[in-house]
């Protein structure tokens, strides 16, 4: 295919007019590439790539806590109906029973063409500080558990690709040490310090979820996870 005269986002951020040519759902350099010369006119329309959105519970009156194969394809497809094609369906802080059961819908949902596409699951709790639980349950919060997190990444086929954690927890160290190579750990959910976030860090745990949300807020002698975050080069938010 060959998308003619769209406004084609830039790395910059700006809109360039400009031909774009797909063959077999990437981009390629050239029209010689392209096997299908079918062309879609895009004059006057923004072109951007696929968006991805790592931390959403649910749209459209579902929740994928609900644990329902089909209220979560809902999602999904309505997900994929506002131009995100890569999604991470995220889960709230429950009994493990039943976050065993949540995580096991994203292995059975069936997706095809009208479906953002799964690239893994957020795991949001339960190993958060219930000083800042936020809309989570206190009464579910647990401490940093590695063989909860590995059974419950068992139910989802290794799918779990992000999980929250509040470093000040007891527990964290160890879960930090043991599972930082195996999934991406996030700061969140927490009242860790500066010096608590920073050396989690520079342990591995290289994310934040919501960052300012849920957390201290920035003090001039208290720059918490938020400056920590800040001056740290390889921490993404």
């Amino acid at each position: 295919m060959i998308i003619k005269n769209g406004k084609v986002f830039q790395e910059d951020g700006s809109y360039k007019v400009a031909d774009l040519y797909v063959e077999n759902g990437r981009i390629v350099a050239s029209a010689d590439e392209v096997t299908d010369k079918t062309e879609l006119n895009a004059s006057g329309l923004k072109v951007l790539p696929g968006l991805v959105d790592i931390h959403s519970h649910g749209a459209v009156r579902h929740d994928f806590s609900d644990a329902d194969v089909d209220g979560l394809r809902t999602i999904l497809q309505y997900e994929k109906s506002h131009g995100i094609t890569s999604y991470c369906p995220t889960s709230m802080t429950l009994p493990k029973e039943e976050l065993l059961k949540i995580f096991q819908t994203a292995k059975d949902v069936e997706q095809d063409e009208t479906c953002a596409r799964i690239v893994g699951i957020n795991m949001e709790g339960p190993f958060l500080d219930p000083a800042k639980k936020g809309a989570h349950v206190e009464g579910y919060i647990r401490k940093p558990n590695i063989g909860f997190f590995r059974a419950c990444n068992e139910a989802a086929g290794g799918m779990i690709k992000l999980v929250t954690l509040a470093p000040n927890m007891e527990g964290s160290e160890k879960f930090i040490r043991e599972l930082h190579n195996e999934v991406v750990i996030s700061i969140g959910h927490t009242a860790a310090d500066y010096g608590c976030a920073a050396e989690a860090m520079k342990e591995g745990v290289l994310h934040v979820t919501h960052l300012y949300n849920a957390m201290n807020p920035m003090g001039h002698r208290e720059p918490g996870v938020i400056g920590a975050a800040a001056d740290n080069q390889d921490c993404m938010v």
